[in-house]
């Protein structure tokens, strides 16, 4: 039985993490 609370945690990891990738490969700061 998953845990709601952790499923959406990785839901939110998996945006914030998807979200950082394209910010970092569109707007590379080095």
């Amino acid at each position: 039985m998953e845990c709601p609370l952790s499923k959406k945690t990785t839901i939110v990891l998996a945006t914030h993490g998807t979200k950082f990738f394209f910010d970092y490969s569109f707007e590379p700061s080095s």
